[in-house]
């Protein structure tokens, strides 16, 4: 009967181990899916968060583009403007360089019609 309880004692102590082995061999199977689902799930997050950040790359790029070619718009539209000024103050500054010759050759045309008027005045008075 002894043997009985040795056998029975030893058969509980080998199950014992044998459970154990199992137990720790369940646990880090188990350990082991839940570390490769956590690196899995990580590596999703990790390539959301650089879509995500690829895409506000992309939108901030493309407002700074639009703001960029506003800008440029407005200044050639500047340029522009100033190119039509400078434009009609050329022609307005030749319409006065004209006016200014035709005066002078008014003032010339007048001195010498003066100076006819005055020579034919001195002839009449002379004789």
């Amino acid at each position: 009967m002894i043997a009985y309880l040795i056998g029975a004692l030893i058969g509980a102590i080998i199950a014992l181990g044998v459970y154990i082995v199992v137990q720790k061999l369940v646990l880090n199977g188990q350990k082991n899916e839940i570390i490769a689902k956590a690196e899995i799930e990580a590596e999703g997050i990790k390539n959301d968060k650089i879509h995500q950040a690829k895409e506000k790359f992309l939108q901030l790029k493309s407002e700074h583009e639009q703001y960029i070619n506003e800008k440029n718009n407005q200044i050639r539209e500047a340029e522009s403007r100033v190119k039509q000024k400078e434009n009609a103050l050329n022609q307005q500054n030749g319409e006065l360089q004209k006016k200014l010759r035709d005066t002078e050759n008014a003032r010339n045309s007048l001195r010498a019609q003066q100076e006819n008027l005055a020579k034919k005045a001195e002839k009449i008075c002379v004789a």
